[in-house]
């Protein structure tokens, strides 16, 4: 199927909305959202892992085209390319977008630096960098007198380390010292998230909750046992710690990776406790995981399935072919403190329940 028949039938479905199931539209009364909370309300676009592929790129800009959002993110392993590029250029939507471990040293990858450079700048991404050939920034968005601030990590800062293949997750000094300073000037914004590839929750760290199935954690996956959420040099518990210290006012003081050429110096001078933290998002896992981490259970996050071409995993339990798409739409009420959820595309898994809408309150 063409990409320009698919973006006429996804629309047509919007449009007239005979029985298809991305014709949903989510308003701000569902289960969930204060009826009071509409000029606090944020709602965006969540996807992840298109790995080349733009079915899920596509219908996203359809549905933005008829339902207002305030930005698209798309949290990793884009592998983009010349369609990708255009489609995502064709948007009058914001994409906020961060690299995955393949767009960041892999061979279908531009590389650590190539992904500012050929992709990032290409697509003239509205974002304050800190400085040149850096992947990570911030963005702040304003409705109503409320400010959101999205935070995009760079997780696969490998090159900085000497172009050392086959890391995973690895940060540089210069990126903990940038967040922590953000966060120091972020307590009197309303809501903050962070984007990330890899989430902090796997279960050989105890971080997953595997007793809990809500909705939104893959049936085939809920208790998957490995480190495959998050995994290489770096300490996993890092940007968590950070967070903590930053919501609680508890400061840090500690050294992550002592001894080695992966250290990080973690200092904090956080003035007072903040209650804006609202949630990471991000992907990798190729199914999906909603949930707080369990060390830390005022920290969300939220890991999307894939969203290229077919499932992507044998852990994904969305009955998805080739040409189904699936992402989120995501509400975050900043004065209530409240995040919705609500499934577009693929979202009927193998057992035929069907993964629709859920609810978190924000700590």
């Amino acid at each position: 199927m063409s990409n320009k028949l698919f973006s006429l039938l996804f629309g047509l479905c919007i449009i007239i909305g005979t029985g298809c199931s991305d014709s949903l539209s989510p308003d701000y009364q569902e289960e969930g959202i204060a009826e009071d909370s509409i000029d606090s309300l944020f709602r965006f676009i969540h996807i992840s892992d298109t790995h080349g592929s733009t079915v899920t790129i596509d219908a996203v800009n359809d549905y933005c085209s008829i339902h207002k959002c305030d930005f698209i993110i798309l949290t990793g392993d884009v592998v983009p390319n010349k369609k990708i590029v255009e489609s995502i250029k064709s948007s009058n939507t914001d994409y906020l977008i961060v690299p995955g471990n393949h767009d960041a040293y892999e061979n279908e990858g531009p590389g650590q630096f190539g992904f500012r450079s050929s992709f990032l700048d290409t697509i003239n991404m509205p974002v304050s960098f800190p400085d040149k050939k850096i992947n990570y920034w911030y963005r702040d968005y304003e409705k109503n007198g409320k400010t959101l601030r999205v935070i995009g990590l760079d997780q696969f800062e490998q090159n900085s380390f000497g172009n050392t293949p086959g890391l995973f997750a690895i940060m540089t000094q210069q990126q903990i010292d940038w967040l922590i300073h953000l966060l120091e000037k972020s307590s009197e914004v309303d809501g903050i998230v962070i984007l990330i590839h890899m989430g902090f929750g796997n279960s050989n760290k105890g971080q997953r909750d595997t007793s809990n199935h809500n909705e939104f954690i893959s049936e085939l996956a809920s208790s998957y046992n490995n480190s495959y959420d998050f995994y290489g040099p770096e300490d996993p518990f890092m940007i968590p710690e950070i967070i903590e210290a930053y919501s609680s006012g508890n400061n840090l003081d500690k050294i992550y990776n002592k001894g080695t050429k992966y250290e990080k110096i973690v200092r904090t001078d956080f003035s007072k406790a903040s209650d804006n933290f609202m949630g990471y998002f991000g992907g990798h896992l190729h199914w999906d995981e909603v949930e707080y981490l369990n060390s830390f259970p005022g920290q969300l996050q939220c890991l999307i399935a894939f969203c290229g071409y077919g499932k992507g995993s044998n852990w994904n339990d969305l009955s998805k072919s080739d040409f189904d798409y699936n992402f989120n739409v995501v509400d975050i009420d900043v004065r209530n403190k409240n995040m919705q959820i609500v499934r577009q595309g693929a979202k009927q898994t193998i057992t035929r329940n069907n993964r629709s809408s859920i609810s978190f309150p924000l700590y």
